[in-house]
């Protein structure tokens, strides 16, 4: 992931990158650290510093520093003042999409799900690129209201095992195992990685403080990097639960050690509730996608 993150920058083939003014960047993993320090020979980078307990006091503190130094940051970039009203503006219009992108994830919990896990993952990964939320989310009521309307003329049910992903971050064009899981004949019901659930099921709630409040709901992200990270078994606990999931794919990408060490304990909780787990450890590259697909069909077979 970093490695890509880079080439696209210094081969200039990225169109968000050259049309930036700013990158943004957050130290969740040391080479994210060392690729910024790189990438800002090339842009102006911010990078911000994140600490790693999310239920400290003093993390808190300096975490809603980090986020106060954004805001100045950005003000200085644009020429623009960022009020309170605009902030809030803003939060309702992300817990707004989240809401409904939730509700199309929760339809995969069906008998019958009116998608396929691949789908869905496309509808996930255009809300990065979606600047006019308004528009967005105008565009996600019409395919939720859609997609409900197909569904109750299904009656059909799909036999295929009931898959959860979990781990590092997935997208289109970096979904390969997602694609192999679905291609021999699985289905993913449910996707906790790090571009699925786990950024969309907690809503922003507004205080006084408004930064505090942003700050504060950004840093309870259940992510690896957090330690402990107990948010994450409990998260997947109740996906597990809700999503009738027969088996879960934990896949990591390579040099994560954060996600690859977490494995164990996501391991263990898994198998506690009866389920079969795969860890795949992988990167972006198509390289190993045949080795990939055999393990990924013989745990298929077993399930």
């Amino acid at each position: 992931m970093i490695k890509s993150s880079y080439g696209y920058a210094l081969s200039n083939t990225c169109p968000y990158f050259g049309a930036a003014d700013l990158i943004i960047g957050e130290t969740t993993c040391d080479g994210k650290k060392k690729m910024f320090e790189l990438m800002g020979k090339l842009k102006p980078v911010h990078v911000m510093q994140l600490p790693y307990a999310y239920g400290n006091e003093n993390a808190k503190i300096f975490w809603r520093a980090e986020v106060g130094r954004l805001k100045d940051v950005i003000e200085g970039t644009t020429g623009r003042l960022i009020s309170d009203e605009a902030i809030v503006t803003q939060v309702d219009l992300i817990n707004s999409r989240n809401e409904k992108l939730m509700a199309l994830a929760g339809l995969m919990a069906e008998e019958t799900p009116p998608f396929s896990g691949r789908d869905l993952l496309m509808v996930m990964d255009a809300r990065n690129v979606a600047v006019d939320l308004d528009a967005y989310n105008v565009m996600l009521d019409t395919l939720l209201a859609t997609v409900e309307t197909l569904q109750a003329t299904q009656t059909e049910k799909n036999s295929s095992p009931r898959i959860l992903i979990t781990g590092c971050p997935m997208g289109i064009g970096s979904d390969k195992v997602l694609m192999l899981i679905e291609e021999l004949g699985g289905l993913v019901v449910a996707q906790e990685h790090c571009g699925g659930l786990k950024s969309l099921y907690r809503p922003l709630e507004i205080h006084d403080d408004i930064t505090t409040a942003v700050a504060d709901h950004y840093l309870g992200m259940p992510c690896a990097c957090m330690s402990p990270n107990s948010q994450r078994m409990d998260y997947l606990t109740k996906l597990i639960e809700q999503f009738k999931v027969d088996a879960v794919v934990d896949v990591t990408l390579l040099n994560c050690q954060p996600y690859t060490v977490e494995h164990g304990i996501v391991a263990e909780m898994v198998e506690n509730q009866g389920l079969p787990i795969l860890h795949i450890n992988t990167g972006y590259s198509p390289s190993d996608i045949e080795q990939v697909r055999v393990r990924v069909e013989a745990f298929l077979e077993m399930v």
